[in-house]
């Protein structure tokens, strides 16, 4: 009978903590969501939003919503990446135009 209660311990432990750590990664996977979509926001405001960042938003939405929270935060990080270039991109093509225009 001990070794059957033990068993069942172990399992309600190993089950909490899996609730736990999926808990844990899906807070991981929010905020680096939300801060993807806030750079993406940022470069859409100045015209110079990437053409895949929405795509790939959608895409790790769809990732978390399976459980993967590892390539779903990979992917957020990624187009938080493209968002934040798009913001550098503006800026600096702010400053260069002038020397496109052909005098």
């Amino acid at each position: 009978m001990s070794r059957t209660i033990l068993k069942l311990s172990t399992a309600t432990l190993l089950i909490a903590l899996a609730s736990a750590s999926s808990a844990a990664d899906k807070a991981i996977f929010d905020v680096a969501y939300a801060a993807a979509d806030e750079a993406r926001k940022g470069a859409a405001a100045v015209k110079f939003e990437w053409r895949d960042t929405r795509k790939m938003l959608k895409k790790a939405k769809a990732l978390a919503g399976k459980g993967d929270y590892a390539k779903a935060v990979a992917l957020a990080n990624k187009a938080k990446a493209q968002g934040e270039a798009g913001q550098r991109q503006a800026v600096e093509q702010e400053k260069l135009w002038r020397s496109f225009v052909v005098k």
